[in-house]
C-alpha cells in the first residue's frame, strides 16, 4: 500500500514538472503578467516566479487583473 501512495505521489510531482516545464517555455512576461499564446487571461507573476504555481489572474476591471492566491492567503493570515 506505501509502494503505490508513493507511486502516486511521485506521478504527480512528475506531471507538475512537466507543466511548470512546459510553461516556463512558452509564456511570455508582458506588463507584469505572464501570458500564453490562444490564452486571454494572464497570469500570476508572484505565484510563478516565487512559487512556481500557475495561477490565472481574475478580472477586476478596466483592464486589470488579481491574484486569487494572495486574496486566499490574506484570508487565513487575518484569522
Amino acid at each position: 500500500m506505501d509502494l503505490l501512495d508513493e507511486n502516486t505521489q511521485l506521478r504527480s510531482e512528475l506531471e507538475k514538472a512537466q507543466l511548470n516545464s512546459d510553461f516556463a517555455h512558452k509564456a511570455v512576461f508582458k506588463d507584469g503578467m505572464y501570458w500564453l499564446k490562444g490564452d486571454s487571461t494572464p497570469f500570476c507573476q508572484r505565484c510563478w516566479e516565487i512559487d512556481h504555481n500557475i495561477v490565472h489572474l481574475g478580472p477586476a476591471g478596466y483592464g486589470t487583473y488579481y491574484c486569487p492566491e494572495e486574496l486566499y492567503q490574506r484570508k487565513i493570515h487575518r484569522k
